[in-house]
């Protein structure tokens, strides 16, 4: 939120964040985890009924949280190992065509599965990538990144859009249809400027790349 208001203007002021804190603070559970509403306050067996994914399919969506939040408090793939774990469980998964598709069936059988055929979904591509991006796989091995924002480009319609694929939420039967355009994007683009930025630094050429994505 606050690199958002800054891109259009605001001032960033340390006083945003007491009552932002205040409001996590009142959802945090015993155990030091924050929940979708409200601190967990049942019994543990309760949890069993719960669905298990509930809101993102299912394991792309939460590596890409937990890879953003432990750069966030400064680790790295070289210091973390959860970092480097999390980041070669993207890698594995990704296809031949350079995107991942995980169907929602990983939630119920609680591993990953999988898209018929391997296929690929824009908005499960764009969660891995931004996931990478945030792990700077593009200091180790580009390659990986390149070829999911090939196949994100080539994906997009004339006008813009993308064509509607599988469910991607499991949270109320949302199709997630808003995240087709809002992911690949992505929803912030200071990711791909970390990237780029990275690049040029480095005396390399992305905007040569990026020429070559569309064929």
């Amino acid at each position: 939120m606050l690199s958002r208001r800054r891109r259009v203007g605001f001032k960033s002021r340390l006083a945003w964040l007491n009552p932002m804190i205040g409001v996590l603070s009142t959802t945090t559970s015993k155990t030091g985890g924050v929940t979708t509403w409200e601190p967990r306050r049942t019994y543990k067996w309760v949890e069993f009924y719960c669905r298990y994914g509930f809101w993102g399919v299912c394991f792309i969506y939460g590596t890409w949280f937990g890879l953003s939040a432990l750069v966030a408090g400064g680790y790295t793939y070289e210091n973390n190992c959860s970092m480097r774990k999390g980041v070669n469980f993207l890698l594995r998964k990704q296809n031949k065509e350079g995107g991942w598709g995980e169907s929602y069936r990983s939630c119920p059988e609680k591993q990953y599965v999988s898209l018929k055929d391997n296929k690929s979904n824009i908005v499960q591509t764009s969660w891995a990538l931004m996931a990478l991006i945030h792990a700077r796989q593009m200091d180790r091995d580009a390659i990986p990144l390149h070829r999911a924002a090939k196949l994100i480009i080539n994906s997009q319609l004339d006008n813009g859009d993308f064509v509607q694929q599988e469910i991607v939420g499991n949270y109320e039967a949302i199709t997630f249809s808003v995240d087709m355009v809002y992911f690949p994007i992505p929803e912030n683009l200071s990711d791909v400027t970390l990237w780029y930025q990275s690049k040029k630094k480095s005396g390399d050429n992305p905007s040569g790349w990026i020429d070559t994505w569309k064929f």
